[in-house]
């Protein structure tokens, strides 16, 4: 299915995210990672929790996403700056997989996530104590990103992960047929996708066996975008004004970048049509950088 009339009207209005500006931005940072992970692996071995420590330490290496007076939040608490980038990644990180662990059960035979990355999210998952003989599938963008999910998959015999080529736009899950228990997740990666088709969501509920969808993306700007704040922040932005909150302020970065403007909307109109039920929406739990609040977002099947 196309985008809705609405929503294609939209999109000849606004700025959409070119295919290969993010391709080209992610391949070349998840190649960093991909160095680290090769020359660890070099070094260290088959040896999986040295291999993924020693990139997520090279992660909060990183220089810290500096955004004038606001600071990173979780669950809108602000994190002092006097504590490090990788402090606050690894507190980042360890809500954001919570959140998705609760929801896997032991009787979960396959684990698949949608835009993986370098595989940090998937890999961490594995690692904390999510079931431990499930299938786990990193369907990626970037080869770059597929290659050091590999890797690391092939670090550890028992952890069964498996790389595909993913592509938002031509979602493709032909290849589970088998009806094992599945949970699909992703994690800063739809944020990517100006807007997305029906066809997403249809092929989501089409996996043989599908129980959940999880997400957390900067979305949180999409649950009452017609609020008096917003549109009293929308004129404010046209007089040069600043914005009125953080979460003004990031409103406004997700419209300039181009980034995602439908999850909320598609999915709302799925659950009145009654395909699936919105088991949560939690605005804006998490946020390293200050102005990208990821929003956690939790569907299934009706």
């Amino acid at each position: 299915m196309e985008m809705t009339a609405a929503t294609a009207q939209q999109a000849g209005k606004v700025r959409v995210k070119d295919e290969q500006a993010v391709w080209n931005h992610y391949n070349s940072g998840w190649q960093n990672y991909l160095d680290v992970a090769k020359a660890a692996r070099a070094a260290e071995g088959q040896n999986l929790a040295r291999i993924f420590n020693l990139c997520l330490a090279a992660r909060g290496a990183g220089p810290r996403k500096e955004r004038g007076r606001y600071l990173p939040r979780i669950g809108g608490e602000v994190l002092s700056d006097r504590v490090s980038q990788m402090s606050h990644l690894a507190y980042y990180s360890s809500v954001v997989l919570e959140t998705i662990r609760t929801r896997l059960p032991e009787s979960t035979g396959r684990i698949v996530e949608m835009g993986s990355g370098w595989g940090a999210m998937i890999t961490s998952l594995w690692l904390m104590g999510a079931p431990r003989d499930a299938e786990y599938w990193a369907l990626e963008y970037t080869e770059a990103g597929r290659q050091t999910s590999q890797l690391l998959a092939d670090s550890e015999p028992r952890f069964r992960l498996q790389t595909r080529a993913f592509d938002y736009h031509q979602p493709d899950f032909s290849e589970f047929t088998q009806p094992l228990e599945t949970l699909v997740f992703s994690t800063y990666s739809i944020e990517q996708i100006t807007f997305i088709k029906d066809e997403l969501i249809d092929r989501i509920l089409a996996i043989p066996g599908f129980t959940r969808c999880v997400h957390v993306e900067p979305v949180g700007w999409q649950v009452d975008p017609g609020a008096l704040v917003a549109r009293l922040d929308r004129i404010g932005k046209k007089l040069g004004l600043p914005p009125l909150s953080q979460a003004m302020a990031a409103r406004r970065r997700c419209w300039r970048h181009g980034k995602n403007r439908n999850l909320l909307e598609t999915l709302r109109r799925y659950e009145r049509a009654g395909k699936i039920v919105i088991e949560t929406i939690d605005k804006d739990l998490v946020a390293n950088d200050p102005l990208n609040p990821g929003t956690l977002v939790v569907w299934r099947k009706a």
